[in-house]
C-alpha cells in the first residue's frame, strides 16, 4: 500500500499566512513559490491548490492555473468552494474556449458574492463563443472557395500544358519531313528550320564530329 504522506499542519498554516501577504501584496511569484511549500506541508489542502491557481492566474497561465483550481476540486466538495468555477471559468476563458467557459460560469450559486460577475462573464463568454463559430465558418467557407478557385486555375494549367507535351513530337516530325532531314537528332530540326527561314538550304551532316560524336547541320 501507499505510504500516507506526511502533514505538517503548522508549517502549512504559517506558510499559507505568509503567501497570502505576498498575494496581496502584488507579489505573486513569492506567493505561489510559498503556497507550493504550504502544499507540500499539507498535501490534502484544496485551499493552498486553489490558492496556487488563482497565483497562476496572476502571472497569465491560463492553463496552469485551471488544472490547479481541478485539482483543488479532486480535494474537497464544490461547495466547500462555491467561488472555484468561477476561478475556473476565467481560466478558460483566457484560453478563448468560452463555450466550456459558460458552464463553469453557470455553476457559480446566485447567492454568492461573485454571482454577478460571473454572470457577466458567462454572457460574455456567450457571445465571444458565437462569434468564433461565425469566424470560424467563415474561414471554412473562404478556404472552401479558395480550394476550389485553385483546383480551377490547375485544370486550366495543366490543360494546354499537356496538349503541348502531346503535339510537340509531332511539331518535330513535321519540320523533319517539310525540310528533309535525314538526322533523328531533337536539335537539328530546330536548326534546319533556323536555317530555311534564313533562306539557306540545309545540309546534314550523319557523321561523327570529332570524338564527341555529335552531329551537325551545316548550311
Amino acid at each position: 500500500m501507499r505510504k500516507r504522506e506526511s502533514v505538517d499542519v503548522d508549517l502549512n498554516i504559517a506558510l499559507y499566512s505568509e503567501a497570502d501577504a505576498c498575494f496581496r501584496a502584488g507579489r505573486f511569484r513569492d506567493a505561489l513559490r510559498l503556497f507550493k511549500r504550504a502544499a507540500q506541508a499539507d498535501p490534502l489542502d484544496s485551499d493552498c491548490w486553489f490558492a496556487i491557481g488563482s497565483c497562476l492566474d496572476a502571472l497569465n497561465r491560463p492553463t496552469r492555473a485551471e488544472a490547479a483550481y481541478l485539482k483543488a476540486l479532486s480535494m474537497a466538495p464544490e461547495e466547500d468552494h462555491p467561488a472555484l468555477p468561477f476561478s475556473v471559468g476565467n481560466a478558460l476563458f483566457d484560453q478563448q474556449r468560452f463555450e466550456e467557459a459558460t458552464g463553469w460560469y453557470a455553476r457559480v450559486p446566485a447567492e454568492h458574492e461573485v454571482f454577478a460577475r460571473a454572470d457577466r462573464n458567462r454572457r460574455l463568454a456567450e457571445s465571444k463563443a458565437k462569434r468564433t463559430s461565425q469566424v470560424g465558418a467563415e474561414r471554412s467557407e473562404a478556404q472552401r472557395r479558395s480550394l476550389t478557385a485553385c483546383s480551377e486555375v490547375r485544370v486550366c494549367d495543366v490543360g494546354p500544358r499537356l496538349r503541348l507535351g502531346a503535339n510537340l513530337p509531332v511539331r518535330r516530325r513535321e519540320v523533319q519531313t517539310s525540310l528533309g532531314v535525314a538526322s533523328t537528332t531533337d536539335w537539328a530540326p530546330a536548326l534546319a528550320l533556323a536555317c530555311a527561314l534564313a533562306g539557306r538550304s540545309p545540309r546534314c551532316s550523319t557523321g561523327p564530329l570529332g570524338s564527341g560524336g555529335r552531329r551537325s547541320i551545316r548550311p
